[in-house]
């Protein structure tokens, strides 16, 4: 025996049983499932491993087309049989492979998988129908298990037991050995549950589950329970072979030992869990990383504006006075300033120098720039004190051969300032000496009107 590979004999035999042996899913199922994806009946629904049209007939209706996908042609003629009693006309029937997807099936709003994934290639599938679905599609897995009830204490008062598992399943692996077989090969256990690990590699984000209770009382006949049995893949028609009347013989006669009046039996159904994945947002990820970069350089561009900060390294050379002795200070700036730097310093400066020589030449300070700079306090310091020596020669002239002598000598200081053009007034001082009275008299007026503050030679006499 090898290890399990799928083969069209899994459900050989199965699907004349499948109907009668399986327990309907919970009629509340239909309305959740609308309500958790917002069905409105527009969109295509694509069920995979559909088996007989079980969960694919109870959607159809919430849908505008359905079609069921599965291996087994005997599953799909049970399917088209069932849809044509119920007059349902927008269910269209496919025979494949799930691994074969997507073929040219187009795109769907729901794709389910009703207790048939663990059967397939689940890597390969989920990827498959991750690219079959419409922008905002959804995976459906519903997960249960039909052919028994729950094991409960059924909650009736017809007092039916219910049938004995147990002793059926030590029947079959008295027939077919303790290895459950799956078609040609072993049934796969380690394959069921591993559903959420498939579609999360193939792109699909966090699943959400709800599970549909189902608190019902189901009531079974023998007939009913052999066809369960054979519904199985471990326990299809065909494994038995030869030997399948002799095991439908015993089957029969443990059933009838146990059963109540007329062959009756009850269970509790179970039940179903029903888990969504959202289809892969493949262009998502792309979007949102492409404005990522954009933003950064947009927060960077404030660094492009930093030399502006430096603009007063610029303004530096134009508050120095333009002269040639600090020539070595402006070569010290322009090595670590770039050559465009430096020469709009220096425009700057040559823009600002003739200003700086118009306020000179209004002071009357030559054009020489070494001498502008200490002239204006040489020649305001002698104007202000001018004053004074000018009235002492004055005062002294009354004196006999003193007055022109020492006035003669202080005028060298004097030359150098303006105050060399006011020479006339001491023109003026020898036409007083025509006449003494006058002279005194002059002398006196000017002492009345103008009363010196310390008493000089002439007075004393």
């Amino acid at each position: 025996m090898t290890v399990w590979q799928w083969d069209p004999s899994l459900y050989a035999g199965s699907a004349d049983y499948y109907q009668a042996g399986r327990m309907p899913y919970p009629r509340r199922l239909t309305q959740i499932v609308r309500e958790e994806l917002s069905l409105d009946g527009s969109g295509r629904l694509l069920d995979v491993g559909c088996g007989p049209g079980t969960l694919t007939l109870m959607l159809a209706g919430s849908f505008e087309a359905t079609v069921g996908l599965d291996a087994d042609e005997r599953m799909l003629a049970a399917g088209r049989a069932l849809a044509e009693s119920r007059e349902l006309k927008t269910v269209s029937w496919r025979q494949m492979r799930a691994e074969d997807l997507p073929d040219d099936l187009g795109r769907f709003r729901v794709i389910s998988f009703a207790q048939s994934f663990h059967w397939f290639d689940q890597g390969v599938v989920a990827r498959a129908v991750a690219g079959m679905l419409e922008p905002g599609g959804v995976v459906l897995h519903l997960g249960a298990t039909t052919h028994q009830g729950t094991g409960e204490t059924p909650r009736t008062s017809l007092g039916y037991p219910q049938p004995p598992w147990d002793d059926i399943r030590e029947l079959v692996v008295r027939f077919l050995g303790a290895d459950l077989r799956a078609g040609q090969g072993l049934r796969p256990a380690e394959a069921f549950g591993a559903e959420r690990g498939a579609f999360a590699a193939a792109g699909f984000g966090a699943p959400w589950s709800v599970d549909v209770p189902n608190p019902a009382t189901r009531v079974r006949t023998t007939d009913e329970v052999i066809a369960s049995v054979y519904s199985l893949s471990y326990s299809a028609p065909h494994l038995f072979g030869e030997r399948k009347d002799d095991f439908e013989a015993e089957l029969r006669a443990l059933l009838g030992a146990r059963a109540a009046s007329g062959g009756l039996f009850a269970e509790e159904v179970g039940s179903v869990r029903l888990t969504f994945w959202r289809a892969p947002e493949v262009a998502e990820p792309v979007d949102v990383s492409v404005p990522a970069p954009r933003k950064a350089a947009a927060k960077k561009a404030p660094a492009k504006k930093a030399p502006a900060k430096k603009a007063p390294v610029k303004k530096a050379p134009a508050r120095r006075p333009p002269s040639s002795r600090k020539g070595p200070a402006e070569d010290a700036h322009t090595e670590k300033a770039p050559a465009e730097k430096v020469s709009a310093a220096r425009k700057s400066a040559a823009k600002k120098a003739p200003a700086a020589r118009k306020v000179v030449a209004e002071k009357g300070v030559a054009l020489r720039k070494t001498v502008d700079e200490k002239a204006p306090t040489a020649r305001r310091t002698p104007a202000r004190k001018t004053p004074a020596p000018r009235k002492a020669p004055a005062k002294k002239a009354s004196a006999p051969g003193d007055g022109p002598a020492p006035a003669a000598r202080k005028a060298p200081a004097p030359r150098k300032a303006p105050a060399a053009r006011k020479a006339p007034a001491a023109r003026k001082a020898p036409a007083k000496k025509a006449s003494a009275p006058r002279k005194t008299t002059a002398a006196k007026g000017s002492a009345s009107k103008a009363p010196a503050a310390t008493p000089s030679p002439a007075t004393a006499d």
